[in-house]
């Protein structure tokens, strides 16, 4: 899942939101993954950040219209299959 320009799964994540979510995608993402029970981002794995998808998809629920979510949750997906 990792690219070599990006170096944590978070980091990644971030990049992959940011089309969307612009310049607060790291802050939404810190705080779903609060929510989630992922404590520390920087040594988050790739099984974590799965398991938290469900409460990422409902925390972005709250924000985002339907398009918008689908074309997130559509990319996360996509960069979890890699």
């Amino acid at each position: 899942m990792t690219s070599p320009a990006l170096t944590t799964v978070f980091e990644e994540v971030v990049a992959t939101m940011e089309p969307t979510l612009k310049s607060v995608a790291p802050f939404v993402l810190r705080r779903l993954l609060l929510r989630a029970g992922v404590l520390n981002r920087t040594t988050m794995s790739t099984t974590e950040f799965r398991n938290a998808m469900p409460v990422i998809e409902a925390g972005l629920r709250e924000s985002l219209n339907p398009n918008e979510l689908n074309a997130v949750m559509t990319r996360l997906n996509t960069l979890l299959e890699r």
